[in-house]
């Protein structure tokens, strides 16, 4: 996993300002391929993973999960209300409460989940991180809120293989960037649209290689951070045949998932909060 904005999930894949946005109204700043290139991002299609894809989500469902959705406003809103919160950076340390709330949006957000599930009557479909889950934990990094981020690196600080797994991450998401950069045409390797062609093959290319999640146990099939893991893993369900999950499947593309993404509004707080 890689934490959103860093990379692989923001706008541009060195994390920099994406020059093709902020100059496309700009002649004498922006090429004739750049302006094509924006314009195909916005309208072109796209390569899009299962995790990408789209669940809509009835009136009813929503109207039942309401009062969970609700909840992780609040602890959203409440964790960006703790005193030096915006300061973090500067003071090297996090506000008193902080967990406390990462922990409260994450129960809220399983809350809603299983209120959703609960309406829409897909409790057949499997969590990523659940044996029968688990082929969805070969397709990674993915993104991670910078507060879901560091309640991770608490919990797995203390482990003794932890060097080992921090590794790991590193290694991913370096090679999931490479795979990424090695489809770019534009002049500057560093700036890369991640709406672009280029970043769509290049995810789904490295999500074939199948590296396992450094967080799955390999001999459980089960995810070692289930409690703490991040809202890209718990929204993600699989239904049908759960073996086209594993992006290695030659039928991969066919496989039926239900993404429970976060509700709009916790999202664009928590996306604020990550700035």
């Amino acid at each position: 996993m890689t934490r959103a904005g860093g990379g692989i999930n923001g706008s541009a894949a060195s994390g920099r300002e994406d020059p093709g946005a902020s100059n496309f109204l700009d002649p004498s700043a922006t090429s004739r391929a750049a302006v094509l290139d924006f314009i195909a991002a916005l309208f072109g299609s796209r390569i899009k993973l299962p995790r990408d894809r789209v669940t809509r989500i009835p009136r009813a469902a929503r109207k039942a999960a309401q009062a969970h959705a609700d909840a992780m406003y609040k602890a959203v809103e409440k964790l960006s209300a703790l005193p030096g919160i915006a300061a973090v950076s500067k003071l090297k340390r996090l506000p008193k409460g902080f967990f406390e709330q990462v922990e409260t949006f994450q129960a809220a957000h399983d809350r809603y989940i299983e209120a959703v599930r609960s309406t829409m009557k897909i409790d057949d479909a499997a969590p990523a991180g659940t044996p029968e889950g688990k082929g969805a934990c070969f397709a990674g990094p993915f993104g991670v809120s910078g507060p879901e981020a560091l309640l991770i690196y608490r919990t797995i600080r203390t482990w003794k293989d932890f060097p080992q797994v921090a590794q790991k991450l590193g290694e991913l998401g370096e090679q999931q960037f490479k795979d990424i950069q090695a489809l770019h045409t534009g002049k500057d390797p560093e700036k890369i649209r991640m709406t672009s062609k280029a970043a769509g093959l290049g995810r789904k290319q490295f999500a074939e290689r199948g590296e396992p999640c450094p967080f799955l146990d390999p001999n459980k099939g089960r995810c070692r951070i289930w409690d703490v893991r991040p809202a890209c893993c718990r929204m993600h369900l699989t239904r049908g045949d759960k073996s086209l999950a594993d992006p290695r499947n030659e039928r991969h593309a066919e496989v039926q998932v239900v993404n429970l993404r976060i509700p709009i509004r916790a999202q664009v707080s928590l996306t604020q909060l990550d700035r």
